[in-house]
């Protein structure tokens, strides 16, 4: 079985595997969002607004099989190669056989990223082609939503002491980010990178893919909302919902000189989440980020989603 693919080729798309892989793009919404739907993943990451917003930073680059199978190429932060993450629809065997051989020709090995065990179990013969590695760096968070909504018990004394203090020191509010308020939202987004005391290509790539998804707000099924500070703008979170119980929040900011809003903005998505029957919350990875991860792991995680890498064996 070959593996041409289905999608038109344009003057902008480029040989990957056998396939003609075109750039990701906004465009790309009405093709892509109803097959990603059709196949959820387990992981944060395989719906179309974060496929959007990090297309820049990863060259993201997709294509269909015959069968109709979706395969998203990229080029790690930092590197040379080209790579695929997990593929989304079922991919039969004459076609998982064909791109084995295809990835055979590349003179470097094939990894796949972000699959879970879901896949390899279906996908037995294919997946046994690679080598897998648990890539902890890339575990999804997941918390009960109740936990930090409500931040009850003894191990949440700290958050809910810097909510208090939060409290009095300033009041907060809570509006949807709009066309109105989106020059503020961006300004609170440029303040909160240049924080940041040790720039770094990962952080420019992070700022980067929060203004590609700010600029889109209310489309791709993802929402944001603005949180002022004494009326001035001060935070924002931006999340979708993942059917059928996972709040998924893709980005969360808090200016450092309002001490506690962090932990604030934190509930607030927690809140939103039990508001809308919801039962967990997907704080996404830490990507290996010592800080990030203590800060995730303090909020006491129910379970990490694994995150595995293929790679093709030799």
């Amino acid at each position: 079985m070959s593996l041409s693919a289905t999608a038109s080729v344009t003057p902008a798309a480029a040989a990957f595997l056998g396939l003609a892989f075109r750039p990701l793009e906004a465009s790309d919404e009405a093709t892509l969002a109803p097959l990603l739907r059709r196949h959820p993943h387990s992981l944060s990451g395989y719906t179309f607004g974060p496929l959007y917003a990090w297309a820049e930073a990863f060259d993201y680059r997709w294509a269909l099989t015959a069968s109709g199978v979706l395969l998203v190429s990229f080029v790690p932060e930092g590197g040379a190669t080209r790579h695929l993450l997990q593929p989304i629809g079922p991919l039969d065997a004459a076609a998982g056989e064909a791109l084995v051989k295809q990835a055979r020709g590349l003179p470097y090995r094939l990894r796949i990223h972000g699959a879970d065990r879901e896949f390899l179990a279906a996908h037995t013969p294919f997946a046994s082609c690679f080598s897998v590695r648990v890539d902890r760096d890339c575990a999804n968070y997941l918390y009960r939503a109740e936990d930090l909504a409500t931040l009850a018990g003894r191990r949440y004394a700290k958050k809910r002491n810097l909510i208090a203090q939060a409290a009095r020191l300033f009041e907060w509010t809570v509006e949807p980010v709009t066309a109105e308020n989106l020059a503020e939202v961006l300004a609170v987004e440029r303040e909160t990178c240049r924080e940041v005391s040790r720039p770094s290509e990962s952080l420019s790539s992070d700022c980067a893919a929060l203004v590609r998804s700010l600029e889109q707000v209310g489309r791709f099924g993802q929402e944001a909302f603005l949180v002022r500070a004494n009326g001035e703008p001060a935070g924002l979170t931006l999340f979708e919902v993942r059917p059928p119980d996972t709040l998924e929040i893709h980005f969360e900011r808090a200016l450092r000189r309002w001490k506690g809003l962090h932990q604030v903005v934190n509930q607030i998505d927690a809140k939103l989440a039990v508001e809308r029957g919801l039962a967990w919350v997907n704080r996404e990875e830490d990507v290996g980020d010592p800080g990030l991860r203590k800060a995730k792991q303090s909020y006491f995680p129910a379970r990490l989603a694994e995150s595995l890498e293929l790679t093709l064996a030799g």
